[in-house]
């Protein structure tokens, strides 16, 4: 019996999707990979439900479709229209932390700002690529 309860216990604590197969989710902290869990489906925010935890009883987010940028240096403003027009953003508003930081929407169909901003942190120019996540205060999908 116990050794049930260690198995059950073990796999609790595995990302949701590394035991269905896929590839486990992440989100980089400037260098920290801070691993993801999906906790559902939101229709109201068209967004996956996430959490930093596996517990159920953790602080659930969803993706808004926008990303955080904060690059390495301040950027001059032709700079700015490469960077927007090589990876298919929007500018949504300089962001008051910094000289350097950046608030963008994704354009066109394909707005996985998860990954979007993924990828652009492995730039080098780049400092720091967040998803804009909205905190849930509640379970209201």
């Amino acid at each position: 019996m116990m050794k049930y309860l260690l198995a059950a216990w073990f796999f609790m604590f595995l990302p949701l999707k590394a035991i269905s197969g896929e590839e486990a989710l992440f989100w980089y902290d400037e260098e920290i990979k801070i691993n993801l869990w999906v906790h559902g489906y939101s229709t109201k925010h068209e967004s996956s439900i996430y959490s930093e935890s596996p517990n159920p009883k953790a602080t659930k987010q969803v993706l808004t479709g926008r990303i955080i940028i904060v690059f390495s240096h301040k950027i001059t403003e032709d700079e700015l229209q490469i960077f927007m027009a090589e990876h298919n953003l929007a500018l949504v508003g300089k962001l008051k932390a910094g000289n350097t930081a950046y608030l963008f929407k994704i354009k066109g169909e394909n707005n996985d700002s998860l990954q979007k901003a993924n990828n652009i942190y492995k730039e080098s120019k780049v400092k720091a690529s967040y998803p804009d996540w909205m905190y849930l205060v509640r379970d209201d999908n």
